[in-house]
């Protein structure tokens, strides 16, 4: 079902719900990020809408390594859990396909216009 990577915002690590997984675990941010990143390869594996079927909040711990954090997660509103199924908010916005292309565009536009940035630059300093 995936596709070999998931997006990840660079400011993840100082997001209040980061603060909010590491304070209730008694966890470091690294960790905390490590298990929202091992939680999110690991839904994309097994689902293309977010729903994440049959699966439990103790299985979210098992795949992050660490105990309580499906519910944390769940706290934060990083999962929904409605009628004892398990869901991620905003997936298509991150792990679709449609989405996984419009991010890989916008980051092959940023290299083509840090390129023709360093262009510029490597033609002023020839010339100095």
């Amino acid at each position: 079902m995936g596709t070999g990577w998931i997006a990840i915002d660079k400011t993840l690590p100082y997001k209040p719900e980061i603060a909010t997984l590491c304070k209730k675990l008694s966890i470091t941010r690294e960790k905390a990020v490590m298990g929202c990143i091992l939680v999110w390869a690991w839904a994309d594996e097994i689902t293309t809408d977010g729903n994440l079927g049959e699966q439990r909040l103790e299985d979210v711990d098992f795949i992050a390594h660490i105990d309580g954090f499906g519910r944390t997660m769940r706290d934060v509103g990083w999962l929904v859990e409605r009628d004892g199924l398990l869901s991620i908010p905003n997936f298509h916005r991150w792990n679709s396909k449609s989405a996984k292309a419009r991010i890989q565009a916008a980051r092959r536009q940023a290299l083509c216009r840090d390129r023709r940035r360093g262009s510029s630059a490597t033609e002023v300093t020839q010339r100095a």
